[in-house]
């Protein structure tokens, strides 16, 4: 499935059209977008976002870590049941499936957080239904 490519919180362009991306980067995109919008800022989408933004300039102890790796596995298997509700809707249409296997999400591999002054990082990696890995790297309530 192609949607539009965002940069910096803006749609980018690819001359006079607006660039796309699909496959790996686009689950890529959705999932950073994901975790870095603050959950329920989108009225339209109320379970959209994380709670990761709220956690900006706090200690990353033991117990923040678990918290950061519960509200990213929240996020992602959000992901992955949007991904599945979407499958369904379009067989049961007769439709054929616009999710291809490298943008499936079959498990998180990794979790790793820190901070820097004022920033959460977040570093996750993750695998694919095609067996491939991707990173996400990013700082929640930040559109950089």
């Amino acid at each position: 499935m192609k949607t539009f490519a965002i940069r910096g919180g803006d749609l980018v362009l690819a001359g006079s059209r607006y660039a796309m991306v699909e496959g790996i980067a686009r689950a890529q995109q959705q999932i950073s977008l994901a975790l870095s919008e603050e959950y329920g800022a989108d009225r339209f989408h109320p379970e959209w976002g994380s709670t990761l933004p709220t956690m900006i300039g706090s200690v990353i102890d033991s117990a923040t870590s678990a918290e950061i790796r519960a509200e990213v596995t929240r996020v992602v298997r959000r992901f992955i049941l949007s991904q599945n509700e979407l499958i369904k809707q379009r067989a049961s249409a007769g439709r054929r499936s616009v999710v291809k296997p490298e943008e499936m999400i079959a498990e998180i591999t990794s979790v790793r957080a820190e901070t820097n002054q004022d920033q959460v990082l977040v570093k996750v990696v993750i695998r694919t239904a095609s067996n491939q890995e991707f990173s996400i790297l990013t700082s929640p309530g930040s559109t950089a």
